[in-house]
Formats: C-alpha cells, sequence, structure tokens
C-alpha cells in the first residue's frame, strides 16, 4: 500500500498552531496541578488521564500538522503516562520533572515553527523518558478483583479496567451503588450524585437498568471506589435517600483480569470525544478591518447627523441631539467590545517564563520562589506576542546570574531561598511588565572587570552605574565567569532590547548592589477607543487624551511671551507650572499677534519605579482647540520608539490623520 502524504497550507498549520498551544497550556496546567496533589487515590488518576488525553491530543494534531518532531516527543511521553496509569512507572518528583520538561520542550518547539525556524533537538530529553518509561515497578499480576455482576464485569472497557486495578492498588474500598429516579427529575438528580460521588472518589462505570414495573422511574448502578468507609459515604449520600450503597467483596477467583493485558500495546486507540466548541477563530488582521469598519462607520453617521441637524427646527434639533449622544454612545461601546476581541491575559506568557525559570533553577541548583502579579489583567494580542520572549529571556537571566546559589546567600546574610518576581500592568497607554529578583544586583565593578577583559575599556577604569547598565544591552556582552547553559546575566539582552524596540517599546533597568535587580519592558497600547481632545501647532492638528482636560482657557495675542518667561500660568488661586506644546514638539514659537489658548491638565507622575502616582497639574500653551472627537487609536510598532511622547496616530472624522500625544511624558522629557 502507498502512503499519500497531503500537503498542509500555511493558514491550516498556523490553525494546528492555535491548537497545539491551547492543549499545551492544559498539559501544563493539569501538570503543575499534578506537581502540588499530594494525594494519591482518585485526584491523581483523573489528573493522570487528563494529561493522557492532552498528550494523545497533541501528538494527533502535531502528526496531522507535519509536526514530527513534537509528535515523535509527544509519543515518548504518552509511553511515559502510560506506564505511570498502569503502576509499571513510579509517579515521583522525577516523573513530574520529565513531564513539565516534555511540555516545555514543545511549547519551545512550536514557538520555533510559528517563527519560522527550526525547533532545537530533544534527543537527551526523550532519551531520559525511554530510561524512566523502561522502569517498570513491579506490579501485581494476579491481584483479586471484585466480585461484581457478570453482566456488569463483562461491560468494562479497558479504560474502567485500569482504573479499577489502580484504585485496589491505592488499598480503596470497592462499591456498588444503586440509584433510582424520577423521569421528570432524572437529569439534575443523577447529576447531583455523581457529583457528590466525584467529591469523595472516583466513579468508575455506570450502567443504567430499568423496571418493567415502574415505567416512570430509570435506574442506575454505579461502580465507585473510596477511601471513605461505608458509614461515612452513607452520611455523605443522606440527601438520597432512596440510593443503596453495598460494599463489593474482593475475592480470589480464578477468572481474574491480569494487569499485565493493560499493556500500551494491547490497549485500543481510543479518541476521546470534546463537546463542539462555541468559539470562532479570526485572524487578528480581519478583526483589524472589521474594527477600521466599524470606527468609520461612526465617523460617517456622526458627519451625517451634523449636516441633518443644520437644516432641522430649533425643537427638533434638540430631539436629534439626544438621539445622537445615544448613536455616539452604543458606538463607541459597539468599537470598545470589538477591540475587546483583541485583548488577552498575560497570564499565559507568564507561566510559561516561570516555567522556564524552574528548569534553569533545577539545573543552575538553586531554591527559588517565583510569584506573579497582574496575571488576570488584559492587553492587546499584539502586546502579549511581543513581550513573551523577552520575558523568557529576562526570568532566565534572573535565575542563572541574578540569584545566588543558597550556599552564597547565607553567607550574605540572605535567605537561601530566592525569589524571582513578574508584575504586569498597565496605565496611561502603556504596558508595562517587570521581572524583579532579589539577587545579587548589577555591581559596576564587577562589569568593569568584564569589560576589560572583552577589551571595551582601558584597565583600571570604573564605569559608573548608568554606563555599566548601558553596557550589559551591548551586543555578546556577559558578565559570567564560566559559560552557562541556561543564559548569563548580559547574554542576549541585546536581543531583548531590540525585540522591544521593534513592537515599539523600550527596556529600563533598576538595581542595586546585593539587593538585587528590576528589568522593565514599556510597551505602547496598540489599538483603543480615545475621547481625544484635538489641539493645533504649528499648524498641525494633535489628539490628547480629554480626561486630562480640568479646563481651556482662550488668550488674548501679546500675553504669551510674557508668560513663557515667567514658566507659570495662575488659574482659580493656584499657579502650576506652564509649557509651550511647539517647545516641546520642537517647533517655531508662534507670532506675538496670534490668538492662542491653555490647556489646565492634571497630568499622572510615575515613582521612580515607573508606577502611576498623584496627578501633577499642568498648563501648556497650544495654538488653537478645535474640540473633542472620539477616534480610534493605532500603534505606530517599531517606529514608535523614535518619538518619545508619541503614542500612536488616530484619524479623524474628516478623513486626515493626527498624532496621538502622551503629555505626561512630554512635559517630563521637555523639563528633563
Amino acid at each position: 500500500m502507498r502512503l499519500t502524504i497531503f500537503a498542509v497550507d500555511l493558514r491550516t498549520q498556523r490553525e494546528f498552531l492555535v491548537d497545539l498551544e491551547e492543549l499545551v497550556e492544559q498539559l501544563f496546567a493539569d501538570t503543575e496541578e499534578l506537581r502540588q496533589q499530594e494525594a494519591q487515590g482518585p485526584v491523581r488518576r483523573e489528573l493522570l488521564a487528563s494529561i493522557f488525553r492532552h498528550v494523545h491530543s497533541i501528538k494527533g494534531v502535531a502528526a496531522t500538522a507535519g509536526f514530527n518532531s513534537v509528535s515523535e516527543l509527544a509519543h515518548q511521553t504518552e509511553t511515559l503516562l502510560d506506564g505511570a496509569r498502569s503502576g509499571r512507572v513510579t509517579v515521583a518528583a522525577l516523573f513530574v520533572e520529565l513531564l513539565d520538561e516534555a511540555a516545555n520542550a514543545i511549547s519551545e518547539s512550536l514557538s520555533a515553527m510559528a517563527a519560522g525556524t527550526d525547533p532545537a533537538s530533544s534527543t537527551s530529553l526523550m532519551q531520559s523518558i525511554q530510561n524512566l518509561s523502561q522502569q517498570n515497578v513491579p506490579v501485581q499480576t494476579g491481584m483479586p478483583l471484585p466480585d461484581l455482576p457478570s453482566d456488569f464485569a463483562a461491560a468494562l472497557n479497558v479504560n474502567e479496567k485500569e482504573s479499577l486495578l489502580e484504585a485496589l492498588r491505592q488499598d480503596e474500598k470497592i462499591y456498588l451503588v444503586n440509584a433510582h429516579f424520577d423521569l421528570a427529575v432524572f437529569d439534575k438528580e443523577f447529576h447531583d450524585l455523581r457529583t457528590i460521588l466525584a467529591q469523595q472518589g472516583t466513579v468508575i462505570s455506570s450502567m443504567p437498568s430499568a423496571d418493567s414495573s415502574r415505567p416512570d422511574r430509570v435506574g442506575f448502578r454505579i461502580l465507585y471506589s473510596s477511601e471513605l468507609a461505608l458509614p461515612d459515604l452513607q452520611n455523605e449520600l443522606a440527601t438520597f435517600p432512596k440510593v443503596v450503597i453495598s460494599t463489593v467483596p474482593v475475592t480470589s477467583a480464578a477468572a481474574q483480569c491480569d494487569a499485565s493485558t493493560l499493556a500500551p500495546e494491547s490497549i485500543p486507540a481510543v479518541t476521546a470525544t470534546t463537546p463542539a466548541s462555541s468559539f470562532v477563530r479570526i485572524e487578528i488582521e480581519e478583526l483589524d478591518r472589521l474594527i477600521s469598519a466599524s470606527h468609520e462607520l461612526f465617523g460617517q453617521t456622526v458627519l451625517a447627523l451634523d449636516l441633518v441637524s443644520d437644516n432641522l427646527a430649533a425643537d427638533s434639533q434638540t430631539e436629534l441631539k439626544n438621539l445622537d449622544a445615544q448613536i455616539r454612545q452604543s458606538l463607541v461601546s459597539l468599537e470598545e467590545q470589538i477591540i475587546q476581541l483583541r485583548m488577552v491575559s498575560p497570564e499565559r506568557v507568564m507561566q510559561r517564563a516561570v516555567r522556564a525559570g524552574r528548569v534553569a533553577a533545577r539545573v543552575s541548583g538553586k531554591e527559588i520562589e517565583f510569584s506573579i502579579v497582574g496575571s488576570k489583567m488584559r492587553i492587546d494580542k499584539v502586546a502579549g506576542d511581543a513581550i513573551a520572549d523577552p520575558l523568557l529571556h529576562l526570568v532566565r537571566n534572573a535565575v542563572d546570574q541574578g540569584i545566588e546559589t543558597p550556599t552564597e546567600r547565607v553567607q550574605a546574610g540572605k535567605s537561601p531561598l530566592g525569589r524571582v518576581r513578574i508584575e504586569a500592568s498597565s496605565h496611561g497607554g502603556r504596558v508595562r511588565v517587570v521581572v524583579i529578583d532579589d539577587g545579587r544586583g548589577i555591581d559596576p565593578e564587577v562589569v568593569s572587570q568584564a569589560a576589560v577583559k572583552q577589551g571595551l575599556i582601558a584597565a583600571g577604569t570604573l564605569l559608573s552605574s548608568a554606563k555599566s547598565l548601558r553596557l550589559i544591552f551591548r551586543p555578546g556582552f556577559s558578565t559570567a565567569a564560566t559559560v552557562s547553559n541556561v543564559s548569563g546575566r548580559g547574554v542576549g539582552l541585546d536581543i531583548v532590547e531590540r525585540a522591544i524596540e521593534r513592537a515599539g517599546g523600550a527596556v529600563r533597568v533598576r538595581t542595586q548592589v546585593g539587593q538585587g535587580t528590576e528589568f522593565e519592558i514599556r510597551l505602547p497600547a496598540s489599538l483603543g477607543v480615545l475621547r481625544a481632545l484635538v489641539v493645533v501647532s504649528d499648524g498641525h492638528r494633535y489628539c490628547v487624551d480629554a480626561s486630562q482636560l480640568v479646563d481651556q482657557c482662550e488668550m488674548d495675542p501679546g500675553v504669551q511671551q510674557e508668560l513663557a518667561s515667567a514658566q507659570t500660568f495662575h488659574w482659580r488661586n493656584e499657579t502650576m507650572p506652564l509649557s509651550d506644546l511647539r517647545g516641546l514638539l520642537a517647533q517655531p514659537p508662534v507670532q506675538s499677534s496670534q490668538r492662542w489658548a491653555v490647556l489646565v491638565c492634571d497630568l499622572p507622575k510615575e515613582t521612580a519605579h515607573g508606577e502611576p502616582a498623584q496627578n501633577d497639574r499642568q498648563a501648556i500653551i497650544v495654538d488653537a482647540i478645535e474640540g473633542t472627537q472620539e477616534v480610534l487609536v493605532r500603534g505606530l510598532g517599531r517606529h514608535a520608539a523614535l518619538w518619545p511622547g508619541v503614542v500612536g496616530a488616530a484619524e479623524l472624522w474628516d478623513g486626515t490623520l493626527a498624532l496621538v500625544l502622551d503629555l505626561p511624558l512630554l512635559v517630563s522629557v521637555g523639563s528633563s
């Protein structure tokens, strides 16, 4: 028979990647729960079964998409899991570590394939998995089975027999639960019964039965295992008075189900049936077109209403204005809802970085506690993708070179347990992600010595703290004394910086020798609806956040130079700093005969750590004020870093483009 291989087009391949990413996230979640779950019994069995299903699905999808390396690794992992489920492989720390490494390797391979690069080799990992799979812990092949009714025993499938054997290996008690329900309330009561049973043990199998004398009732026999004794189980099911529970005796009958019959090769392939998904996938580009179309509809509707209003009587204009306000609110709400479809939680990329950090800690023999803050917020999908790899690299750096060894930490008077924290936040139109460690910090003396060795500076030169922090971003620069397989403080930081700059963001570093280091990633928001105040400066229109406006004052010609020289503005018995937007934008000064205006704004300030603080009242001179509009702001991508104080661009209702200004940043840069 000749095998025919069908090529998978790029669009379909991307859809497969999305499927695989979702499966890998589920795999990570269950593996983490297995790591934290110390109990044996039903909880562990359910987790192993769930992980097995995820890996089995990953293998199938990867094989279909042509991702052979992922499929092979998933196949080896599936064999390992099958050994754990059948009792031939011990579920211990090494088992969980290998599962974690396999999930990480699959995730890294998928990321490489999505980027169009070759995935790293998993040969050594697969060998480790094979070695553990062949552990072959002795199992009881002559284990007696419960004395089940013959029809029930004959109906058990392979998976149910395996669950039964595992329950016996865990010394759990086996019960037969007989329940009868009225047809009218059958669905609810049977669901409630199974829920309570699942909380206290494992529902291995269930078989319906019917009573010819009671056609209005339906019966069920449930094969069940639990650590609870019979009286305790009866108390748990006290709300079901018609349920009868009997203990199933375990005999040594000759006709036994041998555990050896459950070897991997004897288990038929089972495809789990999954409920139909209610999700529809859509490309970001298609979503952007939908957002643009809705905003264009918004602008055209507003212009049409304005034209109609000009030709109406006064009372009709009042009615139309009320309708106009409702329509505007509805259209803005529609735009915001569509934009929310682009928003994702950063939890996936943060957890991925933590998992990579755990692997790095294990390799380097360090004890590290990881924590995450802000994982429930929502950020634009583009921003989430942009921070994924840089965040992974920063966490690995923090583990490998930031955190000291337990011995070094004790000698420095610290706890042997190091800490790495990842924080995510969003404010002022920016996404902020910070990696903080309580390690050794970046010492200018150590950086200077490394720079001398690499011939970058003259011997005996001591760099300042600021120059040291800039030097660690130099391509190829490292302070590591030895080459590490994980990372090095400085190795790859140039890649991190370039990746963030391509996304229009920046990387900041704060450090304190002996106390730790903080790497901050800042990205501008990619897309959003803004109620903007449109202002004019040197003949160009700009948008600023209208929510920052407190008041606006029209000024007479000839007063500007006097105010500008004073650099202060008096407003309602309050004196505040005064800035000229032309000066902030490096434009020529205004003509003395020209009218102009002053904006009184509350601008958010930041602490030294980049967090929002109390607002700062400022006055800003502009040439003219045109009014407010709801505009769709788009990020400038990699160009954003070239213009500090510009967060994006927006199309105004007349079809012209205007830059959107970040007034707090502009003022802070202009005053520094």
